[in-house]
């Protein structure tokens, strides 16, 4: 969510880019001056008004095929294995909002940004 447009305090700073509201904040951190949009100079509050850490980003997801049952592929025969499942895929555009739960996620990033 992003920051408030009239008063922020560092505590908000911190929420917004993930932290304890009560953790260690410096305006010359890299994090808080990517917040702001500002990589060198002077930097104050009034510069992270409104700005959000939140990315936007579009996601293909694609799924496996399941396990095969009995029989041969597209058969109801008892001996030999069966076929697979089909996979499939989702697209969630820039903009989307995708919420991701599970006990065993795995996550890649790329860290260049641009």
């Amino acid at each position: 969510m992003p920051l408030p447009t009239g008063t922020i305090s560092l505590s908000d700073v911190n929420i917004e880019l993930g932290r304890a509201a009560t953790a260690s904040i410096n305006l010359n951190e890299s994090p808080v001056r990517a917040l702001a949009g500002i990589s060198s100079g002077t930097i104050s509050m009034n510069d992270l008004r409104g700005k959000s850490a939140s990315r936007v980003m579009s996601v293909l997801i694609i799924g496996g095929g399941g396990g095969g049952g009995t029989g041969a592929a597209g058969t109801n025969s008892p001996a030999g294995g069966g076929g697979a499942g089909l996979g499939g895929a989702i697209y969630i555009a820039g903009g989307g909002e995708l919420n991701i739960s599970g006990s065993s996620l795995l996550f890649s990033s790329n860290s260049a940004e641009g």
